[in-house]
């Protein structure tokens, strides 16, 4: 009997887990057409997160030219028709930032910079505990590039770029940068003791019927 409590332990376990690692793509795809031109801002709740300053997302298909002219807005997306995009804030220089409603474990996004050949990207999280977190990479506007984090426990996220050069055949520059397929789930957590607690329940109420039998 013992073995069959075993194996309903490790099933209830697997399943609390399985709840809480499904990952949750954010590809933009589902955000309504732009209002302003071919780009607006991220609705502020939006896929369990807080889109709280410079950040956008765009409509490649509404914009005014639609081709290589375009760099990264044109190359990086790489679901749909919608990705976001950070430009510089020129009046406050802050770089754009998101709070997590909770805290994710965030996995990787593919970044592409909008205009600039060899874009810097800082990302600096922060986390439950612990000092934060920050990764600096380089992209180009040619092609997206995957970027693995594997970031438990982040409550917040502040995002910079910097650097590269200009193309000539672009129709811009600049050090924006477009992100697609933000992909995280909720962050890992002990398993609840209420699931020790019915386990044990469940072995303590076996033991007590095999003493009575004997």
């Amino acid at each position: 009997m013992y073995k069959y409590i075993g194996k309903l332990m490790v099933i209830l376990v697997l399943f609390f887990f399985a709840l809480k690692v499904q990952a949750t793509v954010v590809t933009f795809d589902d955000l309504p057409p732009p209002t302003i031109d071919w780009a607006d801002d991220v609705p502020y709740l939006y896929s369990g997160i807080r889109w709280e300053l410079n950040t956008q997302y765009f409509d490649q298909t509404l914009m005014p030219s639609f081709g290589p002219e375009m760099g990264g807005y044109f190359n990086g997306v790489t679901s749909g028709d919608k990705a976001f995009f950070a430009a510089p804030n020129i009046i406050s220089h802050l770089s754009p930032e998101f709070t997590s409603i909770e805290p994710i474990f965030f996995e990787g996004a593919y970044f592409t910079s909008a205009w600039n050949e060899n874009l810097t990207i800082e990302i600096t999280a922060e986390v439950l505990s612990g000092s934060p977190l920050t990764k600096i990479f380089i992209v180009d506007p040619f092609s997206p590039t995957w970027v693995d984090f594997n970031w438990n426990n982040v409550t917040h996220m502040t995002m910079a770029s910097y650097g590269g050069t200009p193309v000539d055949s672009f129709l811009g520059s600049g050090t924006q940068f477009v992100m697609d397929d933000f992909t995280y789930h909720l962050a890992s957590v002990p398993v609840p003791a209420a699931v020790w607690l019915f386990g044990s329940g469940l072995i303590g109420l076996i033991g007590i019927a095999r003493r009575k039998k004997s």
